[in-house]
């Protein structure tokens, strides 16, 4: 779940601008399966701003298993999820450094993107 293949973020398909997405189903991963179904359901930003070139591995090392998909900074999302299951949260907390590793990258197939406000 780090930097591989990333689709861009702020993203715009058709005209429409996407700065946000849902996770609809479970996301692959290195996490245990009943941390990765807590990422169902929570909406969170796309990452902006990030280098051209990164690292990607696996959040307990080894090969990513999320090469393309959508970026969350790590801390946010770790955040976020916080609010729907405390003990989820605190198995990442235990296990991923935001400083060591900046962004979750979510697969494309598991995420909705959802329409950013027009102003």
């Amino acid at each position: 779940m780090f930097l591989e293949g990333i689709v861009p973020h702020k993203q715009t398909i058709g005209g429409t601008p996407w700065h946000k997405k849902k996770i609809i189903d479970v996301p692959p991963g290195q996490a245990p399966e009943w941390v990765r179904k807590a990422w169902i359901g929570l909406v969170m930003p796309v990452a902006e701003n990030l280098p051209t070139h990164t690292i990607a591995m696996g959040v307990l090392g080894g090969k990513a298993e999320n090469p393309n998909g959508y970026p969350v900074e790590t801390s946010i999302a770790i955040q976020i999820l916080k609010e729907k299951s405390p003990d989820a949260a605190q198995w990442w907390t235990e296990h991923v450094s935001p400083i060591f590793m900046r962004w979750l990258i979510f697969k494309e197939e598991v995420c909705q993107l959802i329409q950013s406000e027009t102003k």
